[in-house]
């Protein structure tokens, strides 16, 4: 959600619009606009767009909606406009939301469905629970006396971890966070459990857990790209994709020859039980 407010230096009247931008990759665009009746009488303007990616395997789909303030009028899915006096203030929100068939079997109903919800909820519900769950997740915290810049650099650290990750998500974090497509597309690699996933395991362990659910999740996988390369048990990939599959683009053979990923998750999996002592987690699957 971004908020914006406007401050007139003169009689003005503006015309914010808003379009989704669909990046080349994506296949089988499509588009639509319209303005959804819901049960109180009130009536709210979507702008849905969607594309395919992996060959057309998964669908991605983006909805957003304006939330008006005062001095602020919808005036269709994709504008708003304000008129203001000099010196009057107006304020606006634009809510987006974004589902893959990585989640939802429908997700061109559910983003839809959620920019509704964060529409009928309203910016000050929105931020107020934001600013809750990011309380919880302070209470894991790393305070460093005496070196001001220090403390400025973890705490952006542990903010970016934080922000990459979500109980019950059962999902990693690629290199760099949430990175985008073209930019290592989101994959999985040694990383994750060599460097992000320590401070994780201590400060958060419910999030770590995700770390490790995501690689339990992929153990079938494994096994099968172990016997692949003629081997026995499992081997993890180089370059993980949301089902646990090798995704390593083929101009690198990291992916048959990088063997140390599957000692990296058998470590994490072994500090899991270290620091929580939770035996069923750490073997589940196994």
């Amino acid at each position: 959600m971004t908020e914006v407010e406007v401050t007139a230096e003169r009689d003005a009247e503006v015309l914010f619009s808003n379009g989704h931008t669909v990046p080349g990759e994506f296949a089988d665009t499509l588009r639509e606009s319209r303005t959804v009746g819901c049960e109180d009488g009130s009536r709210i303007a979507v702008q849905r767009t969607s594309g395919s990616y992996n060959r057309g395997r998964d669908h991605i789909v983006a909805s957003s909606t304006f939330l008006c303030g005062e001095g602020c009028e919808a005036v269709s899915p994709e504008s708003v406009r304000i008129v203001l006096r000099k010196g009057g203030r107006a304020s606006f929100s634009l809510v987006g939301t974004i589902c893959t068939t990585a989640a939802f079997a429908d997700p061109w109903n559910e983003s839809e469905r959620q920019a509704i919800y964060a529409a009928r909820e309203g910016a000050a519900q929105l931020v107020a629970a934001h600013e809750r769950k990011w309380a919880e997740l302070w209470q894991g915290d790393i305070e460093i006396e005496g070196d001001p810049t220090a403390q400025l650099d973890v705490r952006f650290a542990l903010f970016n971890l934080y922000g990459s990750i979500r109980e019950g998500s059962r999902r990693s974090i690629p290199p760099m966070g949430l990175s985008a497509r073209g930019f290592y597309n989101g994959h999985i690699f040694w990383d994750s459990e060599i460097w992000m996933y320590p401070a994780l395991l201590v400060l958060r362990p419910c999030l770590a857990r995700q770390m490790l659910d995501y690689r339990t999740d992929g153990l079938d996988a494994a096994r099968r790209r172990a016997y692949a390369h003629g081997y026995r048990g499992a081997m993890f990939p180089w370059e993980g994709d949301d089902r646990g599959e090798e995704a390593t683009p083929t101009f690198a053979l990291t992916g048959p020859l990088e063997h140390h990923i599957t000692a990296d998750i058998a470590i994490a999996s072994w500090n899991y039980y270290c620091v929580t002592q939770d035996a069923k987690r750490s073997h589940r699957k196994a």
